[in-house]
């Protein structure tokens, strides 16, 4: 014989739990949010001192964006971009170097860095993401908890 749970609410409650819900939600995204753009300034402080330096224009082009939301999905984007930036010295935009200097493991750098700078801290850091975005999901659900 199955054991059967019959639970009834009031349509008072029903609406309260409603309500609820909506703001646990509220506050899933906000901690998601402060997830990712905590996850994305680990990654580009770690980066930092492995972009290679000639004049410092590299290193200069990072970026990270506000995460946007959109219907179940909350992103970010975060990296370097080379679009912005003219090397000082040579008046060459960093973006027709900027992704050989990332990619091509025979250069030599003299002044320091390496390549694979942002990709190296992005995988070393993979490991402490969900339990990031677990931590500050729960914090901002503090929030609703203190309510």
């Amino acid at each position: 014989m199955a054991n059967v749970v019959n639970i009834k609410l009031r349509k008072s409650d029903e609406r309260r739990l409603n309500a609820r819900m909506e703001k646990a939600n509220h506050y899933v995204g906000v901690g998601a949010r402060e997830g990712l753009r905590e996850f994305a300034r680990k990654v580009i402080n770690r980066s930092q001192p492995l972009v290679p330096v000639w004049t410092g224009a590299m290193k200069s082009t990072y970026y990270i964006r506000p995460p946007r939301v959109s219907k179940n999905r909350t992103t970010i984007d975060f990296g370097y971009d080379g679009t912005t930036r003219t090397n000082p010295r040579t008046g060459i935009p960093v973006s027709e170097y900027l992704m050989k200097q990332h990619e091509d493991l025979s250069l030599n750098h003299p002044r320091g860095g390496q390549a694979k700078f942002f990709e190296q801290p992005l995988v070393e850091l993979q490991t402490e993401f969900l339990a990031n975005m677990g931590n500050n999901i729960w914090k901002a659900l503090g929030t609703l908890r203190n309510r």
